[in-house]
């Protein structure tokens, strides 16, 4: 029931799953939905979000972007 949702995508990435998870859900939907034809999740790269601007400021120079990593 919570397939897809943001809860479920942080679950998934904790077990290990999400990239097997949601490979899975692009196969199955990309042959009814045009827009998912050929995307893909890729592990150790899409379960990451960038730093939000205004935390990366206010940290002072304790974090450091991964930038061009995504």
């Amino acid at each position: 029931m919570l397939a897809m949702e943001s809860e479920r995508f942080f679950d998934l990435v904790r077990w290990g799953d999400a990239a097997t998870v949601i490979n899975k859900f692009y196969t199955e939907e990309g042959a009814k939905m045009n827009f998912l034809s050929g995307a893909s999740f890729t592990a150790n790269k899409n379960e990451y979000l960038p730093i939000p601007d205004e935390q990366y400021k206010a940290a002072n120079g304790h974090y450091q972007q991964n930038c061009g990593q995504w």
